[in-house]
């Protein structure tokens, strides 16, 4: 069904039938991406944005097909994008081995390009090509919030850095309201949002508490799944029945099942990342730890959120890991509530929806 899909939409894009949009949104076939198309569709004109998706066979996420402005390609050689209708194309990360070389092909295109930082595409650089390099400097603009030095640092220093607007949560308001907090008599700790070779670190760090009345959760579901077995293995050896560990993908509801019911969310990635699962547990008031060293560490700190550094969980006793004042949980929850606010979200869009 998939391939039929990729097939039909495909025919859609040959070179002869040109993309005639003004703002053209590119990007993988993600679990972020349907909440985003459908938001962008409800609250802006649809003759004037599309959405184009790269999919492959293996791809498993829900595609929006009642859009009639939604592509989806597996080859970008059938994408032709019309340069006297587009002002704008919004590339939503920046992968390697497909957007990438598309750019590089048609250099013409960059001027028009906004690249919005998704995290692996800015710091996963190693041996990285002549071509991802001319791309990354050569795009319109950059969209971050976080990430605006470390662009600066590896790329092109003159280059503008505009703030990202918001996405539409995957994990909607309504259902982290509405999703029921059980009654449990201990403290839910999550490592982690995705499969990662530094949970295994902190599975080892808070090994010191696994006697206490604590249980510990992580996500395996995305990112680098080859660590699962092994993160799965050590959690079991440190934690017992104390350990458990999602392997598969959530829907948005059941999600937010799980985030309620989670009192402490732990970061140890050496880059930014989880974005959304901060969002969410900010809004809940649970306590977050990120990395000092992380640039959304100082980017929520530098907005008056109370924001904990991972690394100091080393040196924690039990009862100053699990404290946190009540104040700073109703000011995070307070600080949060803008992102989850869909006259905001139109807001951040309406300034990048005009054609200067």
């Amino acid at each position: 069904m998939i391939l039929q899909i990729i097939n039909f939409f495909t025919r859609k894009t040959k070179h002869q039938n040109a993309i005639s949009y003004k703002y053209v949104h590119i990007m993988l076939n993600d679990k972020f991406m349907l909440p985003f198309i459908e938001f962008m569709n409800e609250n802006f004109d649809n003759k004037k944005q599309c959405f184009i998706y790269f999919m492959t066979s293996a791809d498993n996420f829900e595609i929006p097909l009642k859009y009639k402005n939604v592509y989806v390609i597996n080859r970008f050689e059938d994408l032709n994008i019309n340069t006297k209708k587009v002002r704008k194309i919004f590339l939503h990360s920046l992968p390697a081995n497909t957007t990438i070389p598309y750019l590089f092909q048609n250099k013409y295109l960059l001027k028009y390009c906004y690249w919005i930082i998704w995290g692996y595409d800015l710091y996963n650089i190693n041996s990285e090509s002549e071509a991802a390099k001319y791309v990354k400097n050569n795009v319109k603009a950059v969209i971050t919030n976080f990430d605006k030095d470390t662009y600066h640092k590896k790329y092109n220093p003159n280059k503008k850095v505009l703030p990202l607007p918001f996405y539409s949560s995957v994990v909607k308001k309504e259902f982290l309201d509405n999703a029921k907090k059980e009654n449990n008599d201990y403290i839910t700790v999550q490592i982690n949002n995705s499969a990662d070779f530094s949970t295994l670190e902190m599975l080892d760090i808070l090994a010191k508490f696994a006697s206490k009345n604590i249980h510990v959760t992580t996500i395996l579901s995305y990112a680098k799944k080859e660590y699962s077995e092994e993160i799965i293995k050590r959690g079991k050896e440190l934690f017992g029945d104390k350990f458990n560990a999602i392997t598969e993908y959530l829907c948005p509801k059941e999600y937010a099942k799980h985030i309620k019911n989670i009192d402490i969310l732990i970061l140890n990635q050496n880059r930014q990342q989880g974005v959304g699962n901060i969002r969410c547990n900010l809004y809940l008031g649970h306590k977050v730890f990120i990395r000092k060293e992380i640039t959304t560490y100082n980017g929520f700190i530098s907005k008056d959120f109370k924001i904990f550094d991972t690394n100091e969980i080393k040196t924690m006793n039990f009862q100053q890991f699990i404290t946190m004042a009540e104040d700073d949980r109703e000011k995070n929850k307070r600080l949060i509530k803008g992102y989850f606010d869909n006259t905001e979200i139109i807001k951040s869009w309406e300034i990048f929806y005009k054609d200067k």
